[in-house]
């Protein structure tokens, strides 16, 4: 009597093994998602330059992987660092000092103290509100810049995945792709559209929008020095944070901070700041997004900002590449969905 199972029996049992496996792989990566996607993106960005070095190295892909992600750390992480030590030390500085002072040593307290007086309201009720706001804020600040060092070593251990996989890519990503092709069920031409859609959207996730934000921030930044505003680290950084935010961005910042110039009494300083940011600093994106992303992706801009504000709420800070991502993928599956039953999404 043959021992074999029948062949709908084996093909079962297969299947329902393979997606047991893979459910437990997908758990014991699920922790490192952030990292490995970002060197998918970062590994995409920076193949022309690992080819170039392959072929000037006479194909020796280690070499080629090892100086190209050398180059990354040194023109992305490095500075990124630096950064994050410049705005940790004035934002520490920041919170000191609103914790130390007292409300009339405060700048913005006694601009506040007059509006209060002008609208009726009693500056000692303003004064015990403000008092628990800005220390509420200086806390819950300082509590997270020390959860962040706190998890050094699990940034450490994210940021070296990160390396890894930028590594295997640059060096395998030829026979990786052959794989997951050989394991996917749509046609050649299918498969490329999502390759495409993919790399397209992580280019203008890095370019379009980080280096957009990047220099936003950055004149941003200086905008705060010229003008005699206090921490130009600090409120540049969370400049370009909040660019990644289509529509919000930088004016989040800088309206209320001519707020503050108006309070101050300084009329000529506040129409030369809010001239600079609307001029320079808000428009900025719309020299460098074109000319970096060199065409858009084919999703309206609303679904777009859909799916950053969705995924800043669902996943935070990540959300800002997840979001974008997700909205293309799923806009390119239906895409082909659509073109393999003899319809268009187009209208």
């Amino acid at each position: 009597m043959d021992s074999d199972m029948p062949n709908n029996e084996a093909k079962y049992f297969l299947i329902g093994a393979m997606l047991i496996f893979l459910t437990l792989f997908g758990l014991l990566v699920s922790g490192f998602m952030t990292p490995l996607i970002l060197g998918l993106l970062l590994a995409g960005i920076a193949f022309p330059m690992y080819n170039w070095l392959r072929n000037f190295l006479h194909n020796r892909k280690d070499s080629a992987a090892l100086l190209t992600i050398l180059l990354i750390v040194l023109t992305i992480i490095v500075p990124l660092i630096f950064l994050s030590m410049l705005f940790y030390q004035e934002a520490m500085h920041l919170v000191v000092t609103i914790q130390e002072q007292s409300p009339d040593n405060l700048l913005l307290f006694k601009p506040l103290q007059s509006l209060a007086k002008t609208l009726n309201i009693d500056p000692k009720i303003l004064e015990t509100q403000f008092v628990n706001t800005i220390k509420s804020a200086g806390l819950g600040t300082l509590s997270q810049l020390n959860n962040l060092l706190s998890n050094a070593f699990d940034i450490f251990l994210k940021f070296f995945v990160m390396l890894v996989a930028i590594f295997y890519l640059l060096r395998d990503g030829k026979g990786l792709g052959e794989i997951l092709i050989k394991a996917s069920p749509l046609k050649t031409e299918d498969e490329m559209h999502i390759y495409h859609a993919f790399k397209k959207t992580g280019r203008a996730i890095f370019y379009g929008n980080f280096i957009s934000a990047l220099t936003q921030g950055t004149l941003g930044g200086i905008g705060f020095w010229l003008f005699g505003l206090e921490s130009p680290i600090l409120w540049g950084t969370i400049m370009a944070l909040l660019s990644l935010i289509p529509l919000f961005g930088p004016y989040l910042i800088f309206l209320p901070a001519a707020a503050y110039l108006i309070l101050q009494g300084e009329f000529n300083l506040t129409i030369g700041f809010l001239l600079y940011n609307l001029l320079i600093v808000s428009t900025i994106d719309n020299v460098i997004k074109p000319e970096l992303i060199g065409g858009k992706m084919n999703v309206h801009p609303f679904l777009i900002l859909i799916s950053i504000l969705g995924g800043l709420k669902l996943l935070g800070f990540t959300g800002l590449i997840y979001g974008p991502l997700i909205i293309v993928i799923a806009s390119t599956l239906i895409d082909i969905y659509y073109k393999n039953n003899g319809k268009s999404t187009e209208n």
